[in-house]
């Protein structure tokens, strides 16, 4: 567990779809941001974007709105990555938006996302993941472990994750309740669709 302590203007949540496409892949994150402070602001989003090594695969800002105090509103920034890796279990490439509120030319808050570009659709009975068939081999897993019983163990979860991928799987189904967000990443990481 954890608690953050931020400025009352915020992001309260980042969300990414991120596509593949014939020269790389292309991005829409979009920032829910809170203005809790007693005034109005002007604020903007910076993404800037790592590749799966690391390194700096662009800087995308959005529009600048104002935000009422005491209110909240979502900031978009879509972009073309050029050369971007998709996703698959095979080569589960990831990389990392780190999405920035600012205020002026500073910056007051940041969050951070790792994210892969895929994109999975249906055809008629095939399922399809990047525009090829895909056939899922996978578990169920249980959010349970033998030292913590009925909640969250993410060493347990990286461990059970990894013996699936050993085995051969491709995709493991999480049981009919929430999971923790930190399994899902891992899944993103190991190269296991959910």
């Amino acid at each position: 567990a954890s608690i953050v302590a931020s400025d009352p203007l915020r992001i309260d949540r980042v969300a990414i779809r991120a596509e593949p496409g014939a020269a790389g892949g292309r991005l829409h994150l979009e920032a829910t941001v809170s203005n809790g402070r007693s005034a109005p602001a002007r604020v903007r989003i910076r993404a800037e974007i790592e590749d799966a090594a690391g390194r700096p695969a662009g800087s995308f800002p959005s529009a600048e709105v104002e935000l009422a105090a005491g209110t909240g509103g979502k900031l978009e920034v879509e972009a073309a990555i050029a050369g971007a890796r998709p996703w698959s279990p095979a080569s589960p490439a990831l990389y990392r938006a780190r999405t920035l509120l600012i205020e002026g030319d500073a910056p007051v808050d940041a969050v951070s996302t790792r994210f892969g570009f895929r994109k999975v659709e249906v055809e008629g009975s095939r399922i399809l993941l990047n525009g090829e068939p895909i056939f899922l081999v996978g578990f169920n897993r249980h959010e349970d472990s033998p030292r913590t019983g009925m909640a969250v163990d993410l060493e347990m979860a990286r461990s059970d994750f990894a013996a699936m991928k050993a085995m051969g799987c491709n995709y493991v189904r999480l049981c009919h309740y929430p999971h923790h967000p930190g399994e899902l990443d891992l899944c993103d990481e190991l190269g296991l669709a959910v």
